[in-house]
């Protein structure tokens, strides 16, 4: 590893806080009661308009196992997706952060979800990607799981290997391969709908 890279390296694990034990936000999703929480395991609760970092929270996209993801605009920005990761996972995801910078480094940013930048708000660690369109578990739901034509299985399944090819040269496996993770960009979202 050179010096430089070790540099960049140390320079983002220098903003890592020690894991919090408790959360003392009132943040709330929209609707909710107003009350904070004091257990880690919860998701982060925001409010619509709040600023987070420099990021001005528009609306939720969804909740998984591991985090939130919020769409976010940046001040006189574009828009952005914000994973707030459960606190309890906060290691696994500083990992995974490390991997996608190390893939950006590597500029295969077309092969895989571009991160942006990480920190930590209110004890929560934050990754933020640039937005993709639906995933392919959304793609399926959408043609109300009657599948998808042979044309397009072949050229999902084409990037698929060739990711997973790139991602061996480098000595990495995804551990987490499923529909859910399988993002298309908004230029195939729209031939995906002109084929279905």
């Amino acid at each position: 590893m050179s010096s430089k890279e070790s540099r960049r390296r140390s320079n983002r694990r220098s903003h890592r806080k020690p894991k919090c034990s408790t959360s003392t936000s009132s943040i709330t999703d929209e609707g909710s009661n107003g009350s904070s929480s004091s257990d880690d395991y919860k998701h982060y609760k925001f409010r619509k308009g709040e600023y987070i970092k420099d990021y001005k929270v528009r609306r939720h996209i969804s909740d998984g196992t591991f985090g939130r993801v919020l769409k976010v605009r940046r001040k006189n920005s574009k828009s952005y997706a914000m994973k707030i990761v459960r606190i309890n996972h906060a290691d696994s995801a500083q990992q995974e952060a490390d991997i996608l910078f190390y893939l950006k480094k590597k500029d295969l940013n077309r092969y895989f979800v571009e991160i942006i930048e990480s920190f930590y708000h209110r004890g929560y660690y934050c990754m933020v990607f640039e937005r993709l369109g639906p995933s392919l578990y959304d793609m399926l739901r959408m043609n109300q799981n009657r599948g998808i034509p042979m044309n397009l299985i072949r050229c999902i399944s084409r990037q698929l290997l060739k990711c997973i090819g790139l991602l061996h040269d480098l000595k990495l496996t995804h551990t987490d391969l499923k529909p859910e993770n399988i993002l298309f960009s908004k230029i195939h979202l729209l031939l995906l709908l002109l084929l279905l």
